[in-house]
């Protein structure tokens, strides 16, 4: 999901950036406010990923609650979300094993 978050984050910034730069505007503040989130979630994914490969507690409660959020997002959120919590809660036990 980090993987996809950073071409959601390129795609939309190019999308908005070339238009309004080459227009000879500025950037509004409200894309910046957005790009900024965009990044700092995208890059969670990417910390609570690697946490979750170290097997370490806390990135499988973080994996947990991020498949919970995404729930909601049907299709993809709902099918990637119940995978995540079908392997962060049964998988994570059977590998231990």
């Amino acid at each position: 999901m980090g993987w996809l978050g950073v071409v959601g984050t390129v795609g939309v910034g190019a999308a908005v950036l070339i238009p309004s730069l080459s227009a000879g505007g500025h950037i509004p503040i409200e894309f910046a406010i957005v790009l900024g989130l965009l990044l700092a979630t995208t890059a969670s994914l990417f910390i609570i990923g690697a946490a979750v490969m170290r097997r370490a507690t806390w990135g499988r409660y973080a994996g947990i609650v991020y498949g919970i959020i995404s729930l909601p997002g049907v299709p993809i959120g709902t099918l990637v979300g119940g995978y995540l919590l079908w392997q962060l809660t049964i998988g994570w036990n059977e590998v231990e094993a």
